[in-house]
């Protein structure tokens, strides 16, 4: 839609005060470009006609009925209500822009704080397998000592078994 000033005041045979006010032409789709015009002087090229007097007021809007013999609907705003929608559109604007860099830092944090607790959990995993091997190995050892010291204790044992549960503590406990 094409941004288009008019002037209701002279369009009524008024005269002019000075606002200005936005129409839109909704069948121009070449995309938005404001034509500003200066109410103080009004020259036949600027003058547009309006053919309706319904349109002639800006707070009024006829709508389109679906017949085709119908021309486009034009809508009058005032200037001030336009320049309320575009500060409302670009502080909504800038708000979805603050929304999205807030949520793109959240993902990121989220991201991080993932990875961290994903290595934390692999150290503490590869500790925990290390303790429980380590406990699994004292456990093996003890109980082998255990073993060969009952071994040595035990008078009915074969010499030659003694003999060797003695050189096994010995490389026990010299390796220690």
């Amino acid at each position: 839609m094409v941004p288009r000033h008019t002037h209701s005041a002279s369009a009524r045979g008024e005269e002019a005060d000075g606002d200005e006010e936005l129409s839109f032409d909704p069948t121009l789709s070449n995309g938005p470009r404001p034509q500003r015009t200066q109410s103080g002087s009004l020259g036949a090229q600027n003058h547009i006609p309006a053919r309706d007097p319904l349109l002639s007021d800006p707070s009024t809007v006829r709508a389109n009925d679906s017949s085709s013999d119908q021309p486009p609907v034009n809508v009058t705003f005032p200037q001030n209500m336009m320049a309320a929608c575009i500060q409302f559109l670009q502080a909504q604007s800038q708000q979805a822009a603050q929304k999205l860099e807030y949520m793109r830092r959240r993902e990121e944090r989220e991201e991080r704080e993932s990875r961290q607790r994903m290595e934390v959990d692999r150290v503490r995993e590869e500790r925990e397998a290390a303790e429980w091997e380590f406990k699994k190995q004292s456990a093996d050892l003890t109980q082998k000592s255990k073993l060969a010291t009952e071994v040595l204790g035990n008078p009915v044992v074969d010499p030659s078994v003694k003999q060797a549960a003695g050189d096994y503590l010995k490389r026990l406990f010299t390796t220690d």
